[in-house]
């Protein structure tokens, strides 16, 4: 019995390892997006070999702006968000002050994001900015974003509302911003999406994919750096090799890069300045 059961150990790991080995030998597939190394407990030297690709990048100098996106007596003339809100947000956030949070209008969030667009901003630039990083928390409502996302394209890696790919429609619930944190409360969970901005990050024909959960929570490490959980990219490397992929961090490089990491490695994605939709979508 144990000879059995030993043969059929032996038989699976070479079938394995002949699916790896296919994989890296369809490496130079790969464009637009470069893993290189292999996080897990477990190392398997082919698959790993499939996906090495550059070393992590030494950022560049960025002239980062610092002034405040926020004016500073805004916090001041904002109502609270309703009481279904709050209380999502408290059962998911329980040390979350409640107390600190006020709803941001159409009006000042329109105006914030055109202040953004003046200054050649991109949404990682914007969401990083300092404003958000004190003890005041903003919320924005479903209405607001999806009104404001349909004016402006902000170039996000998770839009406002979309369609996923299994053709259901998507939407961000509501979000709140505030202590160093972004965090988007999506209406449904782990659902896939793609977006149109990194459509040339493929392999053998497949583009990359997104994944996303109820709950995306940023971290803002400083400006242009987000510490990110709830969010994954999907690869297809084959039909049986399928690997989504948590990525944990966005960091910008350069005026017009940003670097995204994954639990798997990562690589250079671009980063667009915020910009009026020349075609304005009605909400």
């Amino acid at each position: 019995m144990k000879k059995k059961l030993l043969v059929y150990a032996l038989s699976a790991g070479l079938c394995l390892s002949s699916l790896f080995s296919q994989a890296a030998g369809n490496s130079a597939a790969f464009s637009g997006f470069n893993f290189d190394q292999l996080g897990s407990a477990i190392t398997l030297p082919q698959f790993s070999q499939a996906l090495k690709f550059s070393p992590l990048p030494v950022p560049v100098k960025i002239n980062r702006t610092s002034d405040e996106i926020v004016p500073a007596a805004l916090w001041h003339s904002l109502k609270a968000p309703d009481e279904t809100s709050l209380e999502i947000i408290e059962a998911s956030f329980p040390q979350w002050n409640t107390a600190s949070i006020r709803e941001v209008p159409l009006k000042a969030a329109d105006t914030m994001i055109a202040k953004g667009i003046k200054r050649h901003m991109s949404a990682l630039d914007f969401f990083t900015n300092p404003s958000w990083r004190t003890a005041r928390s903003y919320y924005f409502s479903q209405e607001t974003l999806s009104k404001v996302m349909a004016k402006y394209n902000l170039h996000a890696l998770v839009p406002a509302d979309g369609q996923s790919i299994d053709g259901l429609p998507f939407h961000i619930q509501m979000a709140l911003i505030g202590n160093g944190e972004i965090i988007l409360f999506m209406d449904q969970d782990g659902f896939n999406f793609t977006n149109p901005d990194y459509a040339s990050f493929q392999y053998n024909g497949h583009p990359f994919t997104f994944g996303a959960d109820r709950v995306i929570i940023q971290k803002i490490i400083g400006p242009g750096d987000l510490k990110i959980s709830g969010l994954r990219v999907n690869v297809t490397v084959n039909a049986l090799i399928r690997p989504s992929l948590p990525i944990v961090e966005a960091r910008k490089i350069s005026p017009s890069l940003q670097y995204v990491q994954t639990s798997l490695g990562g690589g250079n994605a671009p980063l667009f300045p915020m910009e009026k939709n020349s075609t304005i979508k009605k909400p």
